[in-house]
């Protein structure tokens, strides 16, 4: 059973967001919550709380695990500033946001094989014709 958790506008760049993200992906909840505590990049603070949330979304929270985590670009921010640009005339900076998703997923439902195999829904297939 899959859980999912979303963060939109998050205050970092989604390309440091993504360097994050590679290191937790696949991991169990615990693994991954303890390298996001101490890993020394900011962008780790959002991630760890879209994925407690994703936690707390879960109908049971037992072994789960990080199935995928998505970063997309989210707005940008801009104003105008005399010190940046071509001969101090004026250029533009754009403060990036981003769209954290977190997905979970329960290992034992995973394992369990719950999902019908190709065979025997092609088996079945051909006995109801």
């Amino acid at each position: 059973m899959e859980t999912k958790a979303v963060a939109k506008n998050v205050r970092t760049t989604s390309r440091k967001a993504r360097m994050v993200v590679a290191a937790i992906k696949g991991l169990s909840v615990d693994a991954a919550k303890s390298k996001l505590q101490f890993m020394a990049r900011s962008a780790g603070v959002p991630i760890l709380k879209v994925l407690n949330s994703a936690v707390a979304n879960a109908k049971d929270k037992n072994k789960l695990e990080v199935k995928n985590i998505l970063v997309d670009d989210g707005i940008k921010m801009k104003r105008r500033d005399t010190s940046h640009g071509a001969r101090f005339g004026g250029g533009m900076i754009s403060k990036r946001t981003s769209h954290i998703t977190v997905i979970l997923e329960n290992k034992e439902t995973q394992k369990m094989g719950n999902e019908p195999s190709r065979e025997k829904s092609a088996q079945s297939l051909a006995q109801k014709q």
